[in-house]
């Protein structure tokens, strides 16, 4: 998924979820979840043989607790959904770090995942 659309889902989701947080300081929640999703596809190189090799770096488990701590307390709880919403967006769930280790995983990835390797 683009970063802007990862983007704008999380502004909705928020808005519905937390509305009272949102409208507080809508600037304020907007610049967070760009960074969160710009933090998680920070390692994406267009011009890469292989597109989802960025992934590995921080769309697991330890990458959403990794993004939430370095994003502070204050929204905790915002941060850490939508560093999960989007990985699951780009993969289908939230692996661990190991299960990208292996190129079994890859295999058995991309034969669930024909329709999004069509656009990556």
């Amino acid at each position: 998924m683009k970063h802007i659309e990862h983007l704008r889902e999380s502004v909705e989701r928020v808005k519905q979820t937390n509305w009272k947080l949102y409208e507080k300081d809508p600037a304020k929640i907007r610049k967070l979840l760009c960074r969160i999703h710009k933090t998680l596809d920070a390692y994406f190189d267009p011009s890469a043989e292989n597109l989802l090799a960025h992934r590995e770096v921080l769309h697991h488990r330890e990458g959403v607790e990794q993004v939430t701590a370095e994003f502070g307390v204050e929204y905790e709880n915002i941060i850490r959904y939508e560093a999960a919403r989007h990985v699951i967006a780009d993969m289908g769930q939230v692996y661990m770090r190991g299960d990208y280790r292996t190129a079994y995983f890859w295999e058995r990835w991309k034969a669930r995942n024909e329709e999004i390797i069509c656009w990556v």
